[in-house]
């Protein structure tokens, strides 16, 4: 049986919701982790779409996608068969955010899940990707900003997991299931980085006490910043 994505659910004036049965429902082959609303210069109304799948509608598209405000598929995001994918474990994308980290560099969309590869429609490959990434309005990698922040070298890659992330300005935060980034042992599940991928000046990791610094030891699933500058999590 077709797995269908998600409805649209609009508000009408007496304040009771209704499925907008114009938004186009197209079938995935598995399962939808993350969505994303998606503004820009170009796009308007559309919906980052990320988790487990591999077809669309009947269409090759790996975990990763972008609709119109119609359902329709953008195929001016990534093209078919791009996405991301793994050499160990199945792939997926749990979370998808705007950027809002860096102010000069606007339109940016982080996205994380578990992953060490992006794959291009010509059979091409980028390998040894970290688990989180930056993408341009047209789903185009940042390499430095992956080289810089480097979530998912551990020597354990079941540790190698992104599950939630906030921005705000200069600010990433990102919870999973992971002990590295930056090039450096963070403790685990959870760490601040700076718009450039760094980790955040302040920020107190624990390289000789991976697992119990923040008292965590399962993965972080939510995380949150609030207006103070202070972080939520939930694990």
């Amino acid at each position: 049986l077709p797995i269908y994505m998600f409805s649209i659910i609009e508000a009408n004036p007496q304040l009771d919701y209704y499925i907008d049965n114009t938004f186009n429902r197209l079938s995935y082959n598995d399962s939808v982790y993350a969505l994303c609303s998606y503004n820009s210069t170009y796009v308007t109304g559309s919906i980052l779409v990320g988790g487990v799948f591999t077809s669309i509608g009947g269409n090759s598209h790996l975990n990763l996608v972008r609709v119109d405000k119609t359902g329709s598929i953008d195929n001016d995001f990534i093209g078919a068969n791009d996405g991301f994918s793994h050499n160990t474990f199945t792939s997926k994308v749990n979370a998808i955010v705007n950027d809002y980290s860096d102010l000069f560099q606007k339109e940016q969309i982080l996205v994380g899940g578990l992953f060490n590869t992006w794959v291009f429609d010509n059979g091409g490959k980028t390998n040894d990707i970290p688990c989180l990434v930056r993408i341009d309005n047209v789903g185009a990698l940042n390499k430095s900003f992956s080289d810089t922040s480097n979530i998912n070298l551990s020597t354990d890659l079941s540790r190698s997991e992104v599950k939630a992330i906030a921005t705000a300005e200069n600010v990433i935060v990102v919870g999973g299931n992971f002990d590295n980034a930056a090039g450096e042992n963070i403790g685990f599940g959870i760490v601040k980085l700076d718009a450039d991928g760094n980790i955040a000046s302040g920020w107190v990791h624990a390289p000789n006490d991976p697992n119990n610094y923040y008292g965590l030891n399962e993965a972080v699933y939510t995380v949150a910043i609030q207006s103070d500058g202070k972080i939520d999590r939930k694990s």
